[in-house]
């Protein structure tokens, strides 16, 4: 597993880049995608995100008030990782909203960059994704949960 070390470099060489005068972000959060366990999916998504096709996600409320952690806000800073810990990337977050489930568009459908980027596909896969996610928590799942939906931008690429 790669350290910390190479992630704070990655960090680093992001805060480096920043042009003089510009905001300096105080944090940042270091994650692969999908649940613990998913190293396959979180290593895809990895690189689809640096492929900039992949510029969106969500995750349940819920889920925020189980770890408990504080919701994503504009301007967030995360660095990407494999699931062997490499960084990939630093993203920023560039919208935040909390819609439900049947609120989804076709537009995020197509900006979470995954499947064949439809709203129809989006709703099957991730449907079922959630469902299994909160029946986990002992929670139940349907249209009307609420999700954090997420939209970013690659702020940096880690490495060569």
């Amino acid at each position: 597993m790669t350290g910390s070390d190479d992630i704070d470099a990655c960090w680093e060489n992001y805060i480096r880049s920043i042009p003089a005068g510009a905001p300096i972000p105080a944090h940042f959060d270091a994650w692969p995608f999908g649940a613990d366990g998913e190293d396959e999916l979180a290593d895809e998504l990895a690189e689809v995100v640096m492929r900039g096709i992949k510029t969106a996600t969500s995750s349940l409320l819920t889920s925020y008030e189980d770890e408990p952690r504080p919701i994503e806000q504009i301007g967030d800073h995360s660095v990407v990782l494999m699931s062997t810990g490499t960084p990939r990337c630093v993203i920023e977050m560039t919208e935040v909203r909390t819609l439900s489930f049947d609120q989804i568009d076709a537009a995020f459908a197509f900006d979470y960059g995954e499947g064949d980027r439809t709203l129809a596909w989006w709703r099957e896969h991730l449907g079922d994704y959630y469902a299994k996610e909160a029946a986990a928590c002992g929670r139940s799942f349907n249209g009307e949960t609420q999700l954090v939906c997420k939209r970013f931008r690659i702020a940096h690429r880690c490495g060569g």
